[in-house]
């Protein structure tokens, strides 16, 4: 083989070495920032799960304070019904009175010929 010829070669060589050499470390830049995607990925995962759970920690104390809410309200509105309710139950005469009116109203908003 020629002098020239096996510079030929030498050169292919180290070009096909400087090639492989140059895909190897494209590789390695690739798999490190794949590594480092899975590795931001995993803390926004934990961070995300994080958030989650603290809005349902939230909600829930809302949810809690607002069923108190309403119970102290409807504990005030049972208690001042029963103060404000009349002490003497209505008698006989009042029901017949109170049966009067009622069908009265109902024959007015029937169009019924009470006046």
């Amino acid at each position: 083989m020629s002098g020239e010829k096996r510079q030929q070669q030498t050169r292919a060589a180290d070009a096909v070495r400087e090639v492989l050499e140059a895909e190897a470390e494209v590789r390695r830049k690739v798999d490190s920032c794949r590594q480092a995607v899975e590795t931001e990925l995993a803390a926004e995962q934990e961070r995300a799960r994080r958030i989650h759970r603290r809005a349902g920690e939230r909600l829930s104390r809302i949810h809690a304070s607002c069923e108190r809410t309403v119970s102290e309200r409807a504990a005030e509105l049972r208690l001042l019904a029963e103060q404000k309710a009349p002490l003497i139950e209505p008698d006989q005469a009042d029901r017949e009175r109170l049966a009067a009116a009622v069908t009265i109203l109902a024959a007015r908003l029937t169009g019924g010929e009470h006046g």
